[in-house]
């Protein structure tokens, strides 16, 4: 997934909510690219304030898998993957707006 990509599916899953991590992502991805560290950073925050602050990325590189990055969302169970961090941070902010 590139970073206009991921850029886009933020903004669908906001539904135009304008959080304070929302307005910071919409800051931070208007200098840097939406997979650069400091919008990595940003789209955390975006889910932790979503799901809480119990949210963890995880990488297995044990075995091959095209999906590697995970999240865990305490205590709900809910497990997003994604090829990579931010991938599988979309994931889960996509999962969050479903929840609602």
């Amino acid at each position: 997934m590139g970073s206009d990509e991921i850029n886009s599916r933020v903004r669908g899953a906001m539904c135009g909510d304008l959080t304070p991590a929302f307005k910071l992502w919409c800051d931070v991805t208007s200098i840097y690219s939406a997979d650069s560290p400091p919008a990595l950073g940003c789209l955390l925050a975006l889910v932790r304030e979503a799901w809480g602050s119990n949210v963890t990325t995880h990488h297995n590189d044990r075995g091959a898998t095209s999906r590697p990055w995970s999240v865990d969302i305490a205590p709900d169970g809910i497990v997003p993957m994604g090829a990579t961090e931010a991938e599988a941070l979309v994931a889960a902010l996509e999962v969050a707006g479903g929840e609602e």
